[in-house]
């Protein structure tokens, strides 16, 4: 009789449970293995449709943007900007072009003065522009550019070293301008500018343009032992060992380069550059915080 009685209330107890299942809908658990199986399922979709967005090659644009190559153009007070731009983005077979046409105007002092007005207008702002302008007032190789490049090259380099361009420094950049300055005045190859080139080599503050100064006399001097003597005689002691300096020619190969200059740092073990040292990734994300941005030179029209 009370074996009877229990399995009654099983029984009762058993219709409860599903009254309640049946009322209240599915247990906790499965509604739980349920949710997470969705997630899943969502999950995965979304990252299919992510790998796809990826595999696929890129589409052309409808309305791509086409920079026009600038045409040649003869150099004259007129053209003087767009010769620049002309010059500046000419390939390897149209330099020669590029040297006939500012021989042509050599002698043209209008357009000496305005390339060094456009040089002076930008400087360090748009670094490449200006070593282009300055690199055609020295293939010009007019006489009258002497008192230009002087200014140039005792101009005073500012003291800043917070990342300017490049992780280069305004100081630099100042210092690269200035070198050019000097080399584009030793190709001048006259008494006058090599007087000034040898001041340069022993009197500029600056060892990296005392340097470019020395190599650009021997350059322009066929690397002659007389060029050598001369600046024996002329430079600081301490920069003698920078005569003996390889350089890097097209006609150089990388074997006879190379044992150049491993007979030039034995012989001159102090010149040898530091090693690098690493950076961690905290200090990089710094640096890169101190760049600053300039303000380029607008570029060429495109087309629609």
């Amino acid at each position: 009789m009370q074996v009877k009685n229990n399995i009654n209330q099983l029984q009762i107890d058993s219709n409860k449970v599903q009254e309640r299942t049946h009322t209240k809908g599915m247990p906790l658990p499965v509604k739980f293995i349920l949710f997470i199986l969705l997630c899943f399922m969502f999950n995965s979709c979304n990252n299919k449709k992510k790998q796809n967005k990826k595999d696929t090659p890129p589409q052309q644009s409808e309305n791509p943007i086409i920079y026009e190559k600038a045409e040649p153009i003869e150099l004259s007070p007129e053209t003087v900007d767009a010769f620049i731009n002309w010059a500046s983005g000419s390939e390897l077979e149209e330099k020669e072009n590029v040297r006939k046409e500012i021989l042509k105007a050599s002698k043209n002092e209008e357009v000496l003065k305005l390339l060094f007005n456009s040089y002076e207008k930008v400087t360090t702002n748009d670094f490449g522009y200006s070593l282009i302008v300055l690199s055609i007032i020295g293939e010009m190789q007019n006489v009258n550019s002497l008192p230009f490049f002087e200014k140039i090259i005792f101009q005073k380099i500012p003291e800043n070293n917070e990342a300017f361009h490049s992780g280069l420094t305004q100081s630099d950049l100042v210092e690269i301008l200035i070198s050019k300055a000097v080399e584009c005045a030793a190709y001048l190859r006259t008494a006058e500018s090599y007087q000034l080139i040898l001041k340069v080599a022993s009197e500029h503050n600056s060892k990296a343009v005392r340097s470019s100064a020395i190599d650009a006399y021997l350059y322009n001097n066929n690397d002659s032992q007389e060029a050598k003597n001369v600046l024996e005689q002329t430079i600081r002691d301490y920069d003698i060992n920078l005569i003996d300096r390889t350089r890097f020619t097209r006609n150089s190969t990388k074997k006879v380069f190379d044992d150049n200059l491993n007979s030039f740092y034995k012989k001159n073990p102090k010149e040898i550059p530091p090693d690098p040292e690493f950076i961690k990734p905290d200090d990089r994300q710094k640096d890169s915080t101190r760049l600053k941005t300039v303000q380029p030179i607008n570029p060429p029209k495109r087309k629609q």
